[in-house]
């Protein structure tokens, strides 16, 4: 069946460039959708929705596309670059001063399907998937809420996937996982993973040794 009209003015104009940039690439790796989905760890539709304009992707993703394509940084610019055009257009004023909001809270909550909550990131992980100096202060300064005498109750799902990610490295991912844990005892943060739809669980005891 054709799309319609309405399907066509979902794609966001500002996505195009990058998912063209992402479509030639892997065309000129010799791959196809599913081989450069089996290499970044994500469904072949994820990447003909990105192919087609049809999803803001995350940092990570890019990051994993780059070095599957060895694109040497290049894809991973052009979502920066996508990012700045983003929040130039998209972004309600308001949302620039989210730190400045969050650090008030008295309540947070949040869903992460690919990486770990930025306030529970350590400094390795965080530095892993922000390598530019000021992105990564910012993460930061950001979780120094944390340290608050008294912080925001903070409730976050993590899709069950992030825990057996490797970020990194296994050093990185043992010291998040025990991070994790850490925090999972503090009295105002709740942190549980989900297994596909609508199953919630606490999170695993994991000990070292990450595969």
């Amino acid at each position: 069946m054709a799309a319609s009209s309405s399907d066509r003015q979902r794609v966001d104009p500002e996505l195009l460039g990058f998912a063209q940039e992402i479509k030639r690439r892997r065309e000129a790796a010799g791959l196809n959708q599913a081989e450069l989905a089996r290499l970044v760890n994500v469904a072949r539709s994820y990447i003909s929705h990105v192919e087609r304009g049809r999803t803001k992707c995350r940092r990570d993703f890019a990051i994993r596309v780059d070095r599957a394509l060895n694109a040497n940084g290049e894809i991973v610019q052009s979502w920066d670059e996508l990012l700045e055009i983003i929040k130039t257009i998209k972004y309600p004023a308001h949302f620039a001063n989210f730190p400045k909001s969050e650090a008030a809270a008295v309540m947070l909550r949040g869903y992460e399907a690919s990486s770990v909550y930025g306030l529970f990131q350590t400094e390795a992980y965080a530095r892993f998937l922000l390598p530019e100096e000021e992105a990564f202060k910012s993460r930061m300064r950001r979780q120094e809420l944390l340290k608050k005498n008294l912080p925001p109750v903070i409730s976050v799902v993590l899709d069950e996937s992030i825990l057996y990610r490797e970020v990194d490295c296994k050093k990185t991912m043992e010291e998040q996982l025990e991070y994790l844990i850490e925090l999972s005892y503090r009295e105002r943060i709740n942190s549980v993973h989900s297994r596909g739809e609508a199953v919630i669980r606490p999170l695993p005891v994991v000990s070292r040794g990450f595969r």
